[in-house]
């Protein structure tokens, strides 16, 4: 569970951590820490409460994909106006001599 599969210890630390999460007494330390502020007790809305888990669905999704394709299209634009300056500079630059030499 919590440590890496080539420690000679994991399996006595998962089933004490079993143990321990079976027992109940994990969420009741949880429950009963007093540095761990109730503020879901106090300020909770009962009648917006789910019930059950809810599997997130691609609708839940779709303002990171929005910002996703965002990302891409300011990227691509910036990359593409990258080429239009580097094509233009070198057309420019690098087709008349810096200096002129007088002879």
């Amino acid at each position: 569970m919590f440590m890496f599969c080539l420690s000679v210890f994991v399996v006595n630390v998962n089933n004490r951590l079993m143990d321990l999460w079976e027992s109940g007494l994990l969420a009741f330390w949880v429950r009963n820490l007093p540095t761990i502020p109730k503020a879901n007790e106090c300020f909770a809305d009962e009648k917006n409460q789910v019930s059950r888990l809810v599997p997130i669905r691609l609708s839940d999704l779709t303002s990171a994909f929005l910002i996703l394709g965002i990302g891409i299209g300011l990227a691509s634009l910036s990359f593409l106006l990258e080429l239009i300056y580097y094509n233009m500079a070198k057309k420019y630059l690098f087709s008349a001599p810096l200096v002129e030499l007088k002879q």
